[in-house]
């Protein structure tokens, strides 16, 4: 047995892939301070202090509680990275470290209304938590001879990567006042599979695929470690972890753990555990078994009597901006490298944001705004080495309005006039966050406020005064893509458990749902009365267009705005 086991660890070395220390990541002027603990030791550059202090409070915190896969704890070093543009985390032995890039992305529908730093924190630490816990058995004998990789391999030969996130996304979503658990747009992808009777082997659930659209491990791996908590009781994945990585039976460790403890096979426990969520959803199925390429249409907009403009990417073509017309579609141009699908439209030019690179520090890196010309593809750069998100142009074509994000990670609004130079900073409330600003007119905007609270605001801003105009309360939903015509507020939001178009009528205030029944609806745009959008479906996002006449128009009373609808039951979650 011995030697079966040290030849799964040879046989694995040759498949880890390995990567050489990268160095310059940051200038040598880089200012690090520390915050040390029993738990974590957090190194953060000066400016980023109180993302800091609340990154090691919600690790103290997490640390002090139970956790429902063990009691393991060992401290951990958290490095935060308050420069690059690149919103992302992770955990990793080899050394024992985990890393924080604390400035989030711009679409909110990904990763919600938390703040990004504490769903980083909750999600990271979770990873934290397992390894700690893993340390078991031969896993534990492979880090006694083999170090920090030997665990690292041993893991990973013994619990699927699935676990690994869908876990601490379990996590986030238990822990937290919402988490991606609870979120639409995180779910569509399955809900796009059942309802079109999209019924995918298991292989290619697990693994993905080239041709079709498949949801990825984070997905499937919420779903299963919910299932698992909701069927099996709350000490379920300890016990099948414990047993997988002790190697206990040594072969296919993790199925065997399942079948110990859920008195059923692993293929039984996944699929039932998908029968489990697909069933109500498999009652309204649509027969739509087209086959064609998997495509996305992202601000798909009328900007002319026959004319489409849309950016579209696909699993055969880059991203690239495109008009459609009676002769066709036409490529203006590829789009450079970017962070965010966002772009604004008005009078011939395209506004969006590019992904740029320090030439010397890794780990320094910028998003700009770019403006490119519908009618001859030329681009400039309208700013340079700027941190800027979701840019709109005024209606004049004379300033531009983009969300900017600090040094000290604090979201501001920015006012910009063509040349770049910026007119006005305006620095969002204490601990909140800019989402979507969109002129009204050219001194007013719209824009979502996300609070500390993890509660999202949309409020009018008068850009001479500074005055705020509340006009969605706070709410746990999310809410976001606006779109402003003839007194109306286009906007997408959770509001219903699904993510859908609403009108809010500025004169009064309110709120009226216009799409309802499919698995998610964005990025609205309206010209002549009419209603143009993009359809979450298993090909990608799909342009829809229809009358405004012709849709269904249910107000919605100010106390929905507060209920916070999951699209299913999540284990042990809060009353």
């Amino acid at each position: 047995m011995l030697q079966r086991f040290f030849f799964i660890f040879l046989f694995g070395s040759f498949l880890v892939q390995t990567n050489a220390q990268e160095f310059g990541g940051f200038p040598s002027s880089t200012k690090w301070k520390q915050i040390n603990s029993d738990t974590a030791r957090i190194i953060f550059p000066s400016a980023a202090k109180t993302e800091a202090q609340r990154v090691a409070a919600i690790i103290h915190s997490m640390a002090a509680n139970a956790n429902q896969l063990g009691n393991g704890l060992k401290k951990i070093d958290v490095v935060l990275h308050n420069r690059t543009t690149l919103a992302n985390g992770y955990v990793a032995l080899a050394p024992f470290r985990s890393e924080y890039y604390l400035i989030p992305g711009g679409n909110n529908f990904e990763f919600g209304n938390l703040p990004w730093t504490d769903l980083l924190a909750v999600h990271e630490y979770r990873h934290v938590q397992q390894y700690n816990n893993f340390n078991r058995g031969w896993s534990k004998a492979a880090g006694i001879i083999l170090g920090q990789e030997g665990q690292a391999l041993a893991n990973a030969l013994a619990i699927p990567d699935w676990f690994f996130e869908g876990d601490a996304v379990y996590a986030e979503t238990v822990l937290t006042e919402q988490g991606r658990g609870r979120m639409p747009y995180f779910l569509n992808g399955y809900n796009s599979l059942w309802k079109e009777g999209r019924s995918y082997n298991w292989m290619k659930l697990r693994n993905g695929s080239l041709k079709d659209y498949v949801p990825n491990h984070y997905q499937l791996g919420f779903l299963l470690v919910n299932y698992g908590y909701l069927k099996y009781g709350n000490d379920f994945w300890k016990k099948v972890t414990q047993d997988a990585s002790a190697f206990k039976g040594l072969i296919y460790p993790f199925q065997k753990a399942i079948k110990q403890h859920a008195g059923v096979d692993y293929k039984t426990f996944r699929n039932e555990a998908l029968k489990f969520y697909s069933h109500e959803v498999s009652r309204k199925r649509d027969d739509q078994k087209n086959r064609e390429t998997v495509s996305n249409y992202y601000f798909p907009q009328v900007i002319g009597s026959d004319s489409l403009l849309y950016l579209k990417d696909s699993y055969k073509a880059i991203p690239a901006f495109y008009i459609k017309d009676k002769n066709g579609e036409h490529k203006i141009k590829l789009r450079n490298i970017s962070n965010e699908d966002w772009f604004s439209y008005r009078d011939g030019t395209i506004a969006y944001t590019a992904y740029n690179t320090s030439a010397r520090w890794s780990l320094l890196n910028y998003s700009d705004i770019i403006l490119l010309d519908i009618h001859t593809g030329a681009e400039r750069k309208l700013t340079t080495k700027g941190k800027y998100f979701t840019p709109d142009i005024a209606p004049d074509g004379k300033s531009f309005i983009a969300v900017s994000v600090n040094d000290s990670v604090q979201s501001e609004l920015h006012l910009l006039a063509k040349d770049g130079t910026i007119i006005k900073k305006i620095p969002a409330p204490e601990g909140a966050f800019f989402i979507h600003p969109r002129f009204i007119d050219n001194g007013s905007i719209v824009t979502g406020i996300r609070g500390s609270d993890a509660r999202l605001s949309l409020e009018k801003l008068d850009l001479q005064t500074l005055t705020y105009e509340q006009l969605i309360p706070p709410t746990t939903a999310t809410l976001g893509f606006p779109t402003i015509d003839k007194g109306n507020v286009y906007f997408v939001s959770s509001f219903n458990g699904s993510d859908d178009i609403y009108r809010l009528r500025l004169s009064d205030k309110k709120v009226f749902q216009l799409t309802s029944g499919g698995t998610g609806n964005y990025f609205p745009s309206i010209n002549d009365d009419s209603l143009t959008w993009s359809a979450f479906t298993s090909n990608g996002f799909k342009v829809q267009s229809k009358a405004l006449d012709q849709l269904t128009s249910n107000e919605i009373k100010p106390a929905e705005y507060q209920k916070l609808l999951s699209p299913y039951e999540v284990a042990n979650e809060k009353e």
